[in-house]
């Protein structure tokens, strides 16, 4: 089970912004958001789980 540190609210229409430095393009763990999604809808609320192992996507084939 994962930890809560702070039960904090933020209002669906606010604006987040990410600054990445460097020049490679930040890649997402998409299991981990979808984790995160899951725990985010359940009657518990947001927590904390641990970050799975990524799973390569496989690229799209060109013809």
């Amino acid at each position: 089970m994962g930890i809560r540190l702070r039960d904090n609210q933020m209002h669906g229409g606010s604006a987040m912004v990410f600054k990445y430095h460097g020049s490679r393009q930040p890649a997402i763990n998409r299991a981990w958001a979808e984790a995160l999604a899951f725990t985010a809808n359940s009657p518990g609320g947001l927590y904390l789980v641990p970050e799975p192992a990524d799973v390569p996507v496989a690229e799209p084939v060109s013809s």
